[in-house]
């Protein structure tokens, strides 16, 4: 279980501004490390020891077709008609690093001056477990 505690900002303060957060466990049976349990089925002890995981199961099809690349990155821009200098990405520097993605490029833009006091941020991002989200939030 995850907890999100977040507070919205008036339209004239810095800060958030707007989110959006979903998941969908639908997506759970393609991609997963099931636990071996004994024979009355439940785990014998918690967290479960490395010995505990059985191999991990994955159907390639379905997870490979949702890999972060710069790609889909740049597919996104354009489909919004967005222009691609006002498009951080630091992907190419270090690969896919997940949920510290975001983060991380905020970080480096920041600390560039490409994101200064008062600008407005559109994030977005898709994660593992079948989930995505976006905000907005003004820098401050």
């Amino acid at each position: 279980m995850y907890i999100l505690l977040l507070l919205a900002c008036d339209a004239e303060e810095d800060g958030l501004l707007s989110f959006d957060l979903h998941s969908d466990g639908e997506g759970a049976r393609h991609l997963g490390a099931p636990i071996n349990d004994n024979e009355n089925g439940s785990v014998l002890e918690f967290p479960p020891n490395r010995s505990s995981y059985a191999c991990v199961q994955m159907n390639g099809k379905e997870v490979f077709r949702f890999a972060a690349n710069q790609r889909i990155i740049d597919a996104v821009a354009t489909r919004l008609e967005f222009p691609p200098e006002k498009v951080i990405s630091n992907l190419a520097n270090y690969g896919n690093t997940s949920a510290a993605s975001i983060p991380l490029a905020l970080d480096e833009a920041v600390r560039s001056g490409k994101v200064k006091p008062g600008h407005t941020i559109a994030a977005a991002g898709f994660g593992a477990g079948l989930t995505w989200g976006s905000a907005v939030i003004r820098w401050g």
